[in-house]
């Protein structure tokens, strides 16, 4: 009987660390994870401002070019939260845009010591009034440049985001519709 007791305590405990290390390890992963559904409500606080574009990198390229040096705009991204893309001497800079764990935003890669900023807000007030932005391409400074003049809004909704609620009905033609299944969004050209 004692032994049965032992091991059944010793399965027990085997089976509940096992658990225990498992929700430990989603938990990580959910954290560290992106999940573009989540910057839904981060978008959402933006929509209104003239800088907020729900377009793919591609156009939002053609957008801040059509502006000139200076011209800019935020937009949702694949790869990171959101992202600052910036016309500037002849090219497009695409500059990440992260939420930190401290609620807080930054530009770029983390780096120690760096400039925070309690909204997106603040980030355009700032390098807009305040500070040039200082660019890099590949490891080496390319420039300053301040944000002067949001892009273009676009209208009737042509090459914007929108999230998908339902299924959405597909078409043969590919320049009517892209479906992008990472991010679960449909880009209307």
């Amino acid at each position: 009987m004692c032994t049965y007791l032992a091991l059944t305590g010793s399965l027990l405990r085997g089976i509940f660390r096992r658990v225990f290390n498992d929700l430990i390890d989603w938990i990580v992963f959910q954290r560290n994870s992106f999940c573009p559904t989540g910057n839904a409500t981060i978008e959402r606080n933006y929509e209104d401002r003239p800088w907020f574009h729900r377009v793919d990198r591609r156009r939002g390229q053609q957008l801040v070019e059509e502006g000139g040096n200076g011209c800019f705009l935020v937009r949702p991204s694949t790869k990171h939260m959101l992202t600052l893309s910036l016309w500037y001497n002849g090219r497009a800079y695409n500059i990440p845009i992260r939420r930190r764990d401290d609620a807080q935003y930054s530009l770029g890669t983390m780096k120690p010591n760096e400039r925070v900023f309690t909204d997106l807000d603040e980030i355009v007030d700032h390098y807009g009034a305040r500070e040039e932005l200082i660019l890099f391409s590949k490891g080496t400074t390319t420039g300053r440049c301040r944000l002067l003049r949001p892009a273009r809004k676009l209208e009737d909704g042509a090459g914007t985001y929108r999230a998908v609620s339902e299924p959405q009905e597909t078409t043969d033609d590919p320049e009517s519709m892209y479906i992008i299944p990472s991010e679960q969004c449909v880009i209307h050209m």
